[in-house]
């Protein structure tokens, strides 16, 4: 039954958002709680076809400790086909690539998305600034609802596979170059 609540909770979540029209005024000054945006990405990566076709999955979490914490929470718990391996926390970029790397506080935001294109990983932020910098995903406070945004140009650059789902979720986002 605890299974039935999330999933209502989750395609309830889903509906709402697809409802949206895009707009980057919509943008909202905070980010959510960490809780939801964790919850939030663990289901986004499992709608990433490569993600999917690994045993485990490992995330970075660059420059954010508490959430890097909340995420622990999720460590050995199933994502899709996969499940998640492990999640790590630094303030640099780390020398082994993860699988997804989570950018927080950073202030070097061209070095983040220049090493997940080189390494061909998933990028993914709650800072609504970084969208259009190269960053794939955004969850975000869309005026007190989760937002997702999708750039497209980025994902494809990162080599990312997404099923067609993660457009029932997300808004999408092409950088204009």
């Amino acid at each position: 039954m605890k299974n039935i609540k999330h999933v209502r909770v989750f395609l309830v979540l889903i509906c709402f958002l697809c409802s949206m029209q895009f707009s980057t005024n919509t943008f909202a000054e905070k980010a959510l709680p960490n809780s939801l945006t964790a919850a939030i990405l663990i289901k986004l990566i499992g709608y990433e076809k490569n993600s999917n076709n690994k045993k485990t999955v490992d995330i970075f979490v660059l420059g954010d400790e508490s959430f890097a914490k909340e995420l622990n929470k999720y460590i050995g718990k199933p994502i899709a086909s996969t499940t998640l391996g492990s999640v790590r926390f630094g303030s640099e970029l780390p020398d082994n690539p993860p699988d997804v790397l989570f950018i927080g506080k950073f202030k070097y935001i061209k070095s983040a998305t220049n090493y997940t294109k080189t390494h061909k990983i998933m990028s993914v932020s709650y800072d609504p600034l970084i969208v259009g910098l190269g960053v794939s995903l955004l969850i975000f406070d869309d005026e007190g609802m989760p937002g997702v945004i999708l750039n497209t140009s980025s994902s494809h650059s990162e080599g990312l596979s997404w099923t067609p789902e993660v457009l029932e979720i997300a808004r999408t986002l092409q950088e204009q170059h």
